[in-house]
């Protein structure tokens, strides 16, 4: 998964002809909302949750950055 923050200020330019300089302050600061790619530390354990009103997509998205963590990977999945 790439980090779109990297890649935004290009696409800003592209599609919607913004300069990059107007969108690098934005694009630095951005965060996600709760639940939502969400990055946590407990305890010296790193938690992605991604729970927030998730879609298939966005749950295969979620397995690639898991795959790409350097460490013990559990993944928790459920269905409604």
């Amino acid at each position: 998964m790439k980090d779109a923050r990297a890649e935004s200020p290009a696409l800003g330019r592209k599609t919607f002809e913004i300069e990059p300089v107007r969108l690098r302050e934005a694009v630095r600061t951005f965060t996600v909302g709760k639940m939502r790619g969400e990055r946590v530390e407990h305890n010296g354990i790193t938690i992605w949750n991604d729970c927030y009103n998730s879609n298939p997509e966005a749950a295969r998205a979620m397995l690639d950055v898991l795959a790409g963590t350097p460490a013990r990977r559990i993944s928790l999945t459920t269905a409604s």
